[in-house]
């Protein structure tokens, strides 16, 4: 797990490994006042919240 501070600056280099699947989760704490700009759960595709159910229902706790 890397925990990095948004202030800070980065770039990303060119992926030259043969597996080219990669997986990012971003998540932003903010204090109760601050609202989302977008509805998340809404904008996920119906089959990715089914096929998340049947796993572990991780992803919907994470967009609630």
């Amino acid at each position: 797990m890397v925990i990095l501070n948004t202030l800070l600056w980065h770039a990303g280099a060119p992926n030259y490994s043969e597996n080219k699947n990669r997986h990012l989760l971003v998540a932003h704490y903010t204090p109760d006042f601050v609202r989302l700009r977008m509805e998340l759960k809404k904008n996920t595709k119906k089959q990715v919240l089914k096929k998340d159910l049947k796993e572990n229902g991780l992803l919907s706790q994470l967009l609630t």
